[in-house]
């Protein structure tokens, strides 16, 4: 009886000690996510972009675009499975022409000739989309396992990839500047492609008291030869845990 009151004791013991480890660990990554998150946003303060942790974009290997995209629409991806509801906002849109649609949900649709184009003066430099994470409430019941969920990355088609004619016809952004509930984080550097770029960077927590927002704002172009509208065709952000 004494031992196994002896062994029961231990398993407690055993438990509660890796519950504690588990909590440290949370706390951990926390810790850090917020120390990288002070570190950026000081070096933003310095007036530099490049005072940033700066991340490079490579082309994914896959099929073409066009048939890479048709594909995926049916997939189990991070934001189509895992992610809570996410609502997508752009700070300016091309106003519709032709029946043709220009508004931030154009680079979320799965469909690689339709894109996102920014609409205001200029080249675009300064534009965003903003992600809004419902990770309290609403649609979300469980909203409370998302806490410990990230994003850290993407993958993207930049430009105005329907025809090389209108990618060459349009600005196309080259650098995005990521934040966090207006924290500024890093910098992603884009290549001037019509393919499927991917990047990634540290993890970004939706932990906190209210819905997290993860803006992407453009702060570096390659001009359109024709037309000085900025334009994003596609946009997947990446993230979890996920089953």
């Amino acid at each position: 009886m004494r031992y196994t009151t002896a062994l029961i004791m231990a398993m407690l013991v055993l438990c509660f000690t890796s519950a504690l480890a588990d909590e440290i660990d949370e706390e951990a990554n926390a810790a850090e996510a917020r120390e990288w998150l002070n570190n950026a946003a000081a070096a933003f303060a310095s007036g530099e972009h490049d005072g940033l942790p700066l991340y490079s974009a490579k082309i994914m290997e896959q099929l073409p675009p066009l048939e890479e995209f048709r594909e995926r629409e049916g997939w189990c991806s991070y934001v189509n499975c895992c992610a809570p509801v996410i609502d997508l906002y752009a700070s300016s849109s091309l106003e519709d022409s032709a029946g043709l649609k220009y508004d931030a949900d154009q680079c979320m649709d799965f469909d690689y000739t339709t894109a996102w184009v920014e609409g205001v003066e200029g080249n675009g430099v300064g534009q965003s989309l903003e992600f809004t994470f419902r990770t309290h409430g609403g649609e979300n019941m469980d909203g409370g396992s998302y806490q410990q969920q990230y994003v850290n990355g993407l993958e993207i088609v930049t430009g105005y990839a329907k025809s090389q004619a209108l990618h060459l016809a349009n600005a196309c952004p080259l650098m995005l500047k990521v934040s966090l509930n207006g924290v500024p984080a890093c910098v992603v550097d884009l290549q001037d492609s019509m393919d499927i770029q991917e990047v990634s960077f540290p993890p970004l927590y939706l932990s906190g008291e209210y819905d997290p927002v993860i803006t992407l704002e453009i702060i570096g172009v390659r001009d359109g030869k024709k037309y000085a509208d900025a334009a994003i065709s596609e946009i997947d952000l990446r993230g979890g845990p996920c089953h």
